[in-house]
């Protein structure tokens, strides 16, 4: 299992999870419920293990993978030195690069990743049973209190569907008080680490070769945060004249989001042309980071590029309400849900007034 089908997995499990939800129909049996409830648990305990199995093993390569790029951007830049690699085809460290300088820089991040995969599978373990058991004692108490009408077990079951669309599967709270689900969360993160771990690898290459200027790579379309850097050269010390720095305010090296595809490569001052170097220095005049540097068609790309990845997004979403909600009648997988909604096929149809129906009886049963 690598990096992505890990994140691929995280989705998988919750759906599993959100497909039980779905077809429990004794929430009112403590026995059966605490045996759903320890599935459910079990199911999270087993990502935990896929996370300690394969991600330090991702992070390292990615590292690697880093310094190997570095070295062969050294070389590219002019650097005279060997092309050794610091992986092999087997994924073993050549022992040039086992050193406590690299090693240390990738236990590290692996520690760091690690500890908040951990602490969110906890989290969102927490979360689960919590939701699952307060649903139920806040819904005993509307039966004993006269205040609910109807079928007992469809009333709870409909509740706690309703209160896991909510906060069922939180894995991380935000400052302004959303939850973010464990698949989300877990996702953020992973792409976030690899990227970072491969660009820390490169720098780490460079400042053994004691090269500590670096210049950001291009592309388009791009973000209003990467657009304020990339291309610039920034010094990893602060101590080049003329070069902003990784210590001054609004500069840092990438990644600077999740989906982040800059890197940075070396710049030799001695290997340039003056007119290169001073051309490098003064793109840093006037640099604002509060400031949108991209043209009107560069910002009109971007938001097309995200404005699909929303969509992408969003059909999981919906995908996993429907599933959780519908339980069996949903489609198996992600993929067939969206191809038959973008069709709009006559089954599709059918799934939302289902849908809508089953949403429509949890809310006139919320308020009974």
């Amino acid at each position: 299992m690598n990096s992505n089908q890990l994140i691929t997995y995280f989705s998988t499990v919750l759906q599993n999870i959100a497909n039980q939800i779905g077809i429990h129909n004794n929430w009112l049996d403590d026995k059966e419920t605490e045996k759903l409830i320890e599935s459910i648990l079990f199911s999270l305990d087993q990502l935990g293990v896929a996370v300690e199995e394969v991600f330090p093993e991702e992070l390292l390569k990615a590292y690697f993978g880093g310094v190997d790029k570095g070295t062969s951007l050294l070389r590219d830049a002019g650097l005279s030195i060997p092309a050794t690699l610091a992986l092999n085809a087997n994924g073993q460290i050549a022992q040039g690069f086992s050193s406590s300088y690299h090693m240390d820089a990738v236990q590290e991040l692996i520690r760091d990743s690690l500890l908040d995969l951990r602490a969110a599978i906890n989290r969102t373990k927490r979360s689960s049973k919590e939701t699952i058991e307060e649903t139920i004692q806040e819904f005993r108490t509307e039966v004993a209190k006269g205040l609910f009408v109807g079928d007992n077990n469809k009333g709870v079951t409909k509740r706690v569907i309703k209160n896991f669309f909510q906060r069922g599967f939180t894995a991380f709270r935000t400052t302004d008080g959303k939850n973010l689900p464990l698949d989300f969360y877990a996702s953020t993160l992973t792409r976030t680490k690899m990227k970072q771990a491969n660009v820390n690898g490169a720098v780490n290459r460079y400042k053994e070769n004691d090269v500590y200027l670096v210049q950001i790579n291009e592309h388009q379309p791009t973000c209003h945060v990467c657009a304020q850097l990339q291309g610039m050269v920034i010094s990893l010390t602060g101590e080049h004249e003329g070069f902003l720095s990784v210590n001054d305010s609004g500069v840092s090296l990438p990644p600077w989001h999740p989906n982040c595809e800059h890197s940075v490569r070396p710049f030799i001052i001695r290997y340039k042309q003056e007119g290169e170097v001073e051309k490098a220095k003064g793109r840093w005049k006037g640099f604002n980071p509060a400031k949108d540097v991209r043209s009107k068609a560069q910002r009109k790309a971007y938001d097309k590029e995200q404005a699909i990845r929303r969509k992408a997004n969003a059909e999981k979403k919906m995908y996993a309400r429907y599933q959780m909600a519908l339980g069996d009648e949903a489609p198996k997988t992600v993929g067939a849900f969206r191809r038959m909604k973008r069709q709009n096929t006559i089954r599709f149809q059918e799934l939302q007034s289902q849908y809508r129906r089953t949403m429509r009886d949890v809310r006139n049963n919320g308020t009974q």
